[in-house]
């Protein structure tokens, strides 16, 4: 199926009539960091801890997965294992999958440590573009120039509106990247700023869209500021919110009260995975190991949470 490289699949059909319970996790990885002190490619167990690129976002998770999906033989319920491919990009794969597939309940792997996620933020890139006028550098007075303008421009974000919500917290801004000038002696006529815009429930692309312009607009700048949002294979992932009163979510928490006889701690994402895909399509429960520093050279998984997790999963699959 499309995606980028393909998709996995693996799917168990009992009978056309029984739910379908969704396995999901993703098979990407962020690019190795030049921090990485060993070959990030190499996985290296220390103590209860495994490093190793990926060993927490996701790769411990989906062997979790692919276990549980092996071992359970429920025959009351069709299974589907699917590992998705582009999720550190534009969820292309998850996008691609839920046009094919569909199901009852999803349970997605993500490194939870061991806590339910119910629920997360969504998020928007977006491009802002300073335009003002060249000049001679040795005569700045005479041209605009859009790098010190755009400095202004971030040096303005803290103002931008963001938005509170009981379950979700509140939104974020991020500059990611910025880019602007030339070589040459020449005062830069453009300036491009990428600000990364985390989002809650109510946060509506063009409400984001006018509260950058309302403070661009009271910058007393003089080249002209323009703001877009980035272009995306895939629509952006929307902030989700999943009923706590759905049966197989009520079904989780249960089985999670009786397996570790605590209460579970329900949690809400912070950033945006293929969860968001799912979320927004069917009831989703994000369940998975306890990792560490993901997205970094010190990322690592806990060998006993990985265990433990498979267990559960697999006696929860088994009980519905």
């Amino acid at each position: 199926m499309p995606g980028y490289p393909p998709n996995i699949v693996a799917r168990r059909t009992v009978s056309r009539d029984a739910p379908t319970i969704i396995l999901n996790g993703h098979l990407d990885t962020i690019e190795p960091l030049s921090s990485w002190k060993d070959d990030p490619f190499t996985p290296r167990l220390k103590g209860n801890m495994l490093h190793g690129l990926g060993a927490s976002d996701m790769k411990g998770g989906l062997a979790v997965l692919i276990n549980a999906f092996k071992r359970v033989r429920n025959d009351r319920i069709n299974l589907v294992f699917s590992a998705t491919v582009d999720e550190e990009g534009e969820s292309t794969g998850a996008h691609a999958f839920v046009q094919k597939y569909g199901g009852d309940f999803c349970l997605v792997g993500e490194p939870s440590r061991e806590r339910i996620m119910l629920g997360g933020r969504g998020r928007f890139l977006l491009e802002l573009t300073a335009r003002g006028r060249a000049a001679q550098g040795a005569r700045p007075h005479l041209g605009k120039n859009a790098i010190e303008d755009m400095a202004k421009v971030v040096d303005s974000l803290g103002k931008i509106k963001i938005r509170k919500h009981n379950l979700l917290g509140e939104g974020s801004i991020t500059p990611l990247g910025i880019e602007g000038g030339k070589e040459s002696l020449t005062v830069p006529e453009m300036c491009k700023l990428k600000v990364d815009r985390h989002t809650v429930a109510g946060e509506t692309r063009d409400v984001i869209k006018r509260d950058f312009e309302k403070v661009v607009c009271k910058l007393n700048i003089g080249s002209s500021i323009y703001v877009t949002f980035a272009e995306r294979g895939t629509p952006f992932l929307k902030p989700y919110i999943i009923d706590r009163r759905n049966k197989y979510v009520r079904s989780f928490i249960r089985f999670f009260r009786s397996k570790y006889r605590r209460e579970p701690v329900i949690a809400y994402a912070k950033s945006v995975g293929d969860y968001n895909v799912f979320g927004c399509r069917m009831p989703t429960v994000v369940f998975g190991p306890i990792g560490r520093d993901s997205h970094t050279s010190r990322e690592r998984v806990d060998i006993r949470s990985l265990y433990g997790c498979e267990r559960f999963l697999t006696d929860y699959l088994e009980s519905l």
